[in-house]
């Protein structure tokens, strides 16, 4: 009885495989790599020519008329604005089990609040004063955690980021940010020795003035 059923499923692997075989290759290339997909990671999406041309430049666009042209620029210049800036390495060396374990209920190897100093060195952002974010190991409040469109992984570009928490018209009336420099060119986003969290190269511009 036991060697029947191990027969059975044999057999039926066996149909599975014919029949998947059978749909790749009577599939057009769209279809086929929505049914790869279903059975194997890292299937990349599928490109019509077209959208190839558009995205290479390289093909007959290159030669039509010049309101053509101008389509494929415009379609590449707002390609290359989402484009990925920053990847996090284990998502870019597909290393999901760095920070993922599918066997547990979040997902994740360890809490949240956890996870990104199972690499990153806990003492380099703990001196004696701690951004807000920081302290409750909430990375993710400024950074993505797989890749973005920003250096760093961050969310957003330097002071748009800030001003998620901090309200802007209060920080410009501090006198020192009339000249709008940046907030990260004076200020340490993660932790400092100092509340102000300035960086020690402007705390010394400061102990000179």
């Amino acid at each position: 009885m036991c060697m029947l059923s191990v027969s059975i499923k044999i057999r039926n692997k066996i149909t599975h495989f014919f029949i998947l075989v059978f749909l790749l290759i009577t599939s057009g290339c769209a279809a086929n790599r929505q049914l790869a997909a279903v059975f194997f990671d890292g299937v990349p999406e599928y490109q019509t020519t077209s959208e190839s041309n558009k995205v290479s430049g390289s093909n007959k666009n290159e030669k039509g008329s010049p309101e053509e042209r101008r389509n494929v620029a415009a379609i590449n210049r707002k390609k290359n604005a989402n484009a990925t800036v920053s990847i996090h390495k284990p998502f870019g060396e597909r290393k999901c089990e760095k920070c993922h374990d599918r066997n547990k209920k979040s997902f994740l190897v360890v809490p949240k609040n956890e996870l990104c100093f199972q690499c990153h060195k806990k003492e380099r952002f703990f001196q004696k004063f701690v951004h807000g974010p920081v302290a409750p190991g909430t990375c993710l409040s400024c950074h993505y955690p797989h890749k973005s469109p920003n250096p760093y992984l961050l969310r957003y570009t330097d002071e748009k980021l800030c001003f998620q928490c901090h309200e802007p018209d209060e920080i410009r009336k501090i006198k020192d940010h009339k000249n709008r420099a940046g907030c990260l060119k004076c200020h340490d986003p993660h932790t400092q020795n100092n509340k102000f969290f300035l960086k020690p190269e402007i705390m010394k511009k400061f102990k000179a003035i």
